[in-house]
């Protein structure tokens, strides 16, 4: 599952994903189905999560930074192994 609107405000900036227009307005859920995810049989049930990082279907990353000097707020970007994260 994941939600019909998602935001995620960081130092690199803004994303904000929207299902559509509709969804928002009539507060729909979306649903997503893993690769290679086994169809579901008669009578399976589900957890509906917050967001699709409250699935725990990624991969956490912790970073710890000795400090936070010379960071400043939508100057400074993430990168993560060459590529930006948030």
């Amino acid at each position: 599952m994941s939600p019909a609107f998602d935001a995620d405000l960081s130092l690199s900036g803004a994303k904000v994903k929207l299902e559509s227009l509709a969804a928002l307005v009539n507060g729909a859920i979306a649903f997503d189905s893993p690769d290679n995810s086994k169809p579901a049989a008669q009578d399976d049930t589900f957890g509906l999560y917050k967001d699709l990082a409250h699935s725990q279907r990624g991969v956490i990353v912790k970073l710890e930074l000795p400090s936070g000097d010379g960071l400043k707020a939508e100057s400074t970007p993430l990168m993560y192994q060459g590529t930006g994260g948030g």
